[in-house]
């Protein structure tokens, strides 16, 4: 199969100047022996899309092409392929019902045997890959992936004998991040029963041969390991290798640590029978940062930036914090206080939407833990607005793993100095003063001297009923029966003339649609976002008069009082998220003097 070296211009967007031999769009179809002999670039190229783009659209307008299953995937054959022998990039396939990829033989490949890319509840079982001379399979960016009963040949004495064509091989290459973000109980890569043959032998001097290894791809964008991942009879042979290079090993972590700061990873190992990584006995894979937490005897060092513990059962927790909180995280073993490590944090959905979290990621053994947050400079106790521990699917061949009781985070006290101004850069002093506000369906940005006397302020274009800026709450602070005044500045301007839209409105049971502030309590339902606990909802300030008019320059003021109540002080509000929004036009938003000030502490 040659590549084409002309495209059709076509609104498609054709691909064939990287083709398949065979190139499916809709997988709802059955593939048994086939033979895929040659290719200037891929064997069988799945190139995804959402929908159907050709003249057929017709017969199935909703039609998910990305979302579909094959009735029966057996038997195929690819070999002599220049670039990958399969693969779904860039797009990826992610079938709704795990697709059974069965006896699938991948072989003399100039490059990747199988390159999965952006994909997920695929199961290969079966099957050979042997002779490629970079990677037999690389999931990348890809989760809910098995490879069951496959083996993999690194180097058969045919292709020995061909000299030392090619460079550094691996045979399975594994992601060490969840490409679904949002989901919770999703799993990472399962090995099971898988046989890797002939690695490192008689390779040549300047090679690596690597059975195993986690990714280092552009697809990991957080350095926090969050899928959890399973070893199950797993088989390396490393026999054979030339006495005078250095002993290979069986798995690397040390590019994922390097290139992309994965540091906590913590893989499980539910039987290893063949000895690869101990004596038979069961365990985990993990970084030294895991390791720090775990009995010192029990963790071998296997090389590759990696220790193995044998008898470890971990389970792995993402704790979720105020992104716009600059803090590391102190886990230490109450029972062994010997026994701790600083973690730094990811930050997830970008910078700056409304719900944006930062993460930190430990996995942890039975015991009892003391979770604490320390400012990143000057390694002070603090608490990041909120603390959501995110529990991980369990391992599956135990169960003495952490869990909620055995987890205490810990709070500084409610009546420290922080405590007394609850909103963060209310002034807006400094430009960096908004990288404490997050926002939603709008963007902000700071005005030097569009505040009150001309000082600096923050500003939005108002572009939907909900736009309007946001900022966590420190929940450490909330006690109930505590009475909290709310104060802040605002104009709505005609972004041409610089004048106060008209806001004159805002009374006589239509404040409700005048811009306002109140907090939106969260619960922690082991979900990524949480889920909103209405009941809580808390108006803070409303409009006040005098109300803007049309035409004048003038700032107007928002203002309330709040009183805490039992279940907003209590361990169900999770986070609490103060918005400002809602104003009775368009126009350009302008905040300035935004407080929220304890006036009467309880007693």
């Amino acid at each position: 199969t040659k590549k084409a070296t002309t495209l059709i211009d076509s609104e498609r967007g054709e691909t064939d100047d990287s083709a398949g031999t065979f190139w499916m769009v809709n997988m709802e179809n059955s593939f048994v022996g086939n033979v895929m002999a040659g290719s200037e670039h891929y064997g069988f190229f799945i190139e995804g899309h959402r929908k159907i783009r050709g003249p057929s659209l017709y017969q199935d307008p909703d039609l998910n092409p990305m979302r579909t299953t094959p009735s029966i995937f057996k038997d195929n054959t690819i070999h002599g392929h220049k670039a990958f022998g399969m693969t779904t990039y860039p797009r990826g396939w992610n079938p709704p019902s795990q697709a059974m990829l069965e006896n699938l033989s991948v072989y003399r490949g100039q490059t990747t045997g199988m390159f999965i890319h952006n994909s997920g509840n695929i199961k290969f079982q079966g099957g050979y890959f042997l002779n490629h001379r970079k990677i037999a399979i690389e999931m990348d960016g890809a989760d809910e992936l098995t490879v069951n009963g496959t083996i993999i040949v690194d180097r058969t004495s045919s292709d020995r004998n061909m000299g030392c064509g090619g460079s550094n091989r691996r045979g399975i290459v594994v992601h060490p991040v969840k490409q679904d973000r949002m989901n919770t109980t999703i799993f990472g890569t399962t090995l099971i029963n898988v046989d890797m043959l002939e690695f490192g032998k008689e390779r040549c001097e300047d090679w690596q041969s690597l059975p195993l290894q986690l990714g280092d791809s552009f697809m990991i964008d957080k350095p926090v390991f969050d899928i959890p991942t399973l070893f199950y009879n797993v088989s390396i042979d490393m026999a054979g290798q030339p006495q005078d290079l250095n002993p290979l090993i069986a798995i690397d972590g040390c590019n994922s640590a390097t290139e992309t700061n994965v540091t906590d990873i913590a893989i499980e190992v539910a039987n290893d029978a063949q000895g690869v990584f101990s004596s038979s006995t069961g365990g985990f894979i993990v970084s030294p940062s895991i390791a720090s937490l775990l009995d010192p005897a029990a963790c071998l060092d296997i090389q590759g930036c990696l220790k193995y513990c044998q008898g470890a059962c971990l389970r792995t927790i993402l704790f979720h914090t105020d992104v716009t909180y600059d803090s590391v995280m102190t886990v230490k073993d109450i029972n062994h206080p010997e026994r701790t490590y600083t973690f730094k944090s990811a930050d997830f959905m970008g910078d700056t939407f409304a719900y944006t979290s930062a993460y930190f990621g430990a996995s942890l053994s039975t015991s009892d833990y003391e979770v604490s947050f320390h400012d990143a400079s000057t390694n002070e106790l603090i608490f990041p607005s909120f603390v959501a521990p995110i529990f991980l699917n369990a391992p599956s061949s135990c169960d003495t793993y952490a869990n909620e009781s055995t987890v205490n985070i810990v709070k500084p006290s409610s009546s420290r100095v922080e405590c007394d101004d609850l909103i963060r850069s209310g002034s807006f002093d400094t430009e960096n003063s908004i990288v404490n506000f997050l926002e939603i369906s709008t963007s902000s940005s700071w005005l030097a001297a569009g505040g009150i006397g001309e000082t600096g302020a923050l500003t939005y274009e108002h572009r939907s009923t909900n736009s309007g800026v946001n900022q966590y709450l420190d929940l450490s602070c909330l006690v109930e029966g505590d009475v909290w005044q709310f104060e802040a500045s605002y104009r709505v301007v005609n972004s041409t003339t610089g004048l106060n839209l008209d806001q004159s409105s805002c009374h006589s049971g239509m404040e409700v649609y005048c811009i306002h502030s109140w907090i939106e309590f969260r619960e922690n339902d082991n979900s990524q976002l949480g889920d909103t606990v209405h009941s809580m909802r808390q108006t803070l300030g409303r409009a006040v008069a005098p109300l803007l008019i049309e035409g004048s320059s003038n700032f107007g003021r928002i203002s309330g009082t709040w009183t805490v109540t039992s279940s907003q002080a209590s361990s169900r509000a999770n986070r609490a998220l103060m918005h400002i929004n809602n104003v009775r036009s368009g126009g350009q938003v302008i905040l300035d003097s935004i407080s929220l000030t304890r006036e009467v502490p309880s007693t």
